[in-house]
């Protein structure tokens, strides 16, 4: 609970004391009479001429609407319901939209400050770093984020950061420059920031994540795109090798070994049948060689350079199998770049526009690099509540049903709207058995990408079976001892797809019954699927 005066900002804009936070809930005491007042005054709307439709729609939802105004319900909760409204309005175009998305970012900066009095009533460590705006940490661990990425992660974290350093990209060179005949130091060529993203940023409530997945955001100086491309190229070659071997800050091994690149896009139009629509796949050998060879339609054989894809990358994503003692586990990096010159004319940019900044967690101070700005931001905030409402509704059709999926992505998508009690409560269903069962049966199908690079996983297969065995001996359900039956007869790709609908089966079935259980939560989803 939220205790604790209310003070305001410059312009009306009201800010949380910090001091004493509780756990999931955001109501200020009842003695708190400023959280009683609208959180935005009339003034703090842009110019609009009075009586028009529009200032009216947007000073209401500005002030709240009195007839519908809960008077216990706290300032974060007030902000909450604002922001739901006027997304709202926006999303189905009611009113001048521009100036409703002005105050909805004006709505989500303020609420900024509220989020983290509530966040750390949950997660205690968070602390805001000095200075740096909407730049948050855990305790003394040098891993960051903004409030809601941080509000899930660990100090535990960091022990990734030796991996992260490892591959990210590196400047293959830098450019000398001088002045009156004086050596000025090198200017890097290349920027670069690994992160870690999805579940396996969320370690204070996923225990259970299926793979690693990281992000990376590069920035490059050049003169010209091709320069651009080059300097990320070599870059690329640097830093790929066919067996990666690392000791993370705990000593914990990890042996990473390549399997794919994707970068360049699809084939070009002149390519053979077979591999029209096809994504250019590189191996260690392609990208140290500096190109592949593809078939064309008329039978001859083509070159790609790798200088030619990394222009336009397109998706630029590279793919591991990590091996551990005891487990084995697909590690991914998809690299975000942003190419420039001196005047900023952007060279390259194969950013998606989708908003990081919500999931993200860093190993270095994301500021320092001009990220972490995107909280606030209108556009990327409705941006990424549309892309969860549609992943939801995605994994609810048949056919494609994984109600965990489901599960995961509301959880995300309350974080984000600020219903923090109900996505603790559904952050349950995560640690659950059946979740772990999902784990395993998904990196037990990675053995399969094992074997094809040449390893050896026979130990960490039969490690991972029994862990997989001793969960399923606590279940007596029907699918349960189904799963059973296919893992004793294990062996080929067939079985391991068997396995993967038969836990996900048992997965939508522990979902359904924990929504029963959960009214409320139950009907948050309805509610957003079937919208």
């Amino acid at each position: 609970m939220l205790e604790g005066p209310v003070a305001t900002m410059e312009g009306g804009a009201a800010i949380a004391n910090p001091a004493q936070p509780e756990v999931t809930s955001a109501k200020p005491s009842s003695e708190s009479t400023n959280a009683k007042k609208p959180i935005f005054k009339e003034a703090d709307l842009p110019e609009l001429k009075k009586g028009d439709t529009d200032h009216d729609m947007l000073k209401q939802i500005a002030e709240g609407d009195g007839k519908r105004e809960n008077k216990t319900g706290s300032a974060f909760d007030k902000i909450n319901k604002n922001i739901a409204e006027l997304t709202e309005r926006i999303n189905k175009g009611e009113g001048n939209v521009d100036k409703a998305k002005q105050i909805l970012g004006n709505l989500l900066k303020t609420r900024e400050q509220f989020y983290l009095s509530v966040a750390q009533g949950i997660n205690p460590d968070i602390k805001a770093v000095e200075g740096k705006q909407n730049v948050y940490q855990i305790g003394e661990a040098k891993i960051y984020g903004s409030v809601i990425a941080v509000l899930d992660a660990t100090s535990s974290l960091e022990s990734h950061k030796v991996l992260a350093e490892r591959l990210k990209l590196k400047s293959p060179s830098a450019e000398t420059t001088s002045v009156m005949g004086e050596n000025l130091p090198p200017k890097k060529l290349i920027e670069s920031a690994i992160v870690f993203s999805g579940s396996s940023a969320q370690d204070r409530i996923q225990p259970f994540s299926a793979d690693m997945d990281m992000a990376e955001h590069v920035k490059i100086k050049a003169k010209t795109a091709e320069e651009a491309g080059q300097i990320l190229a070599e870059s690329i070659s640097t830093n790929v090798n066919k067996q990666i071997n690392i000791t993370d800050s705990k000593g914990n091994k990890i042996a990473l070994h390549f399997l794919e690149m994707k970068a360049g896009g699809n084939y070009p139009p002149d390519a053979a049948t077979e591999l029209q629509g096809q994504k250019l796949r590189w191996s260690v050998q392609e990208i140290k060689q500096g190109y592949l060879e593809y078939k064309k339609q008329d039978g001859q054989i083509a070159r790609i350079t790798l200088d030619q894809a990394c222009q336009d990358p397109k998706m630029l994503k590279v793919d591991y199998v990590g091996v551990t003692d005891d487990t084995v586990v697909e590690v991914t990096k998809v690299s975000t770049v942003i190419a420039k010159d001196d005047n900023e004319k952007t060279l390259i940019d194969n950013s998606s526009g989708q908003a990081d900044a919500y999931q993200e967690i860093y190993f270095d101070d994301p500021s320092e690099m001009g990220l972490l700005n995107e909280t606030s931001d209108p556009e990327k905030y409705l941006s990424y509540v549309k892309a969860f409402n549609g992943e939801m509704k995605k994994y609810s059709q048949p056919g494609h049903e994984n109600k965990l999926k489901v599960a995961k992505r509301m959880y995300n998508l309350l974080k984000v709207n600020g219903d923090l009690a109900i996505s603790q409560e559904l952050s349950g269903i995560f640690s659950s058995d059946a979740a772990a069962m999902y784990q395993l049966v998904d990196r037990l199908g990675m053995t399969q990408q094992a074997v094809k690079v040449g390893l050896n996983i026979s130990p960490q297969r039969e490690i991972m079976t029994q862990r997989l065995k001793d969960l399923i001996g606590k279940r007596s359900d029907s699918q349960s001892k189904n799963l059973l039956e296919i893992l004793n007869n294990q062996g080929n790709s067939s079985n391991i797809e068997e396995m993967r609908k038969t836990v996900l089966n048992i997965c939508n079935q522990e979902v359904t019954v924990f929504m029963e259980n959960h009214p409320k939560i139950n009907d948050k989803m309805k509610s957003i699927v079937n919208s």
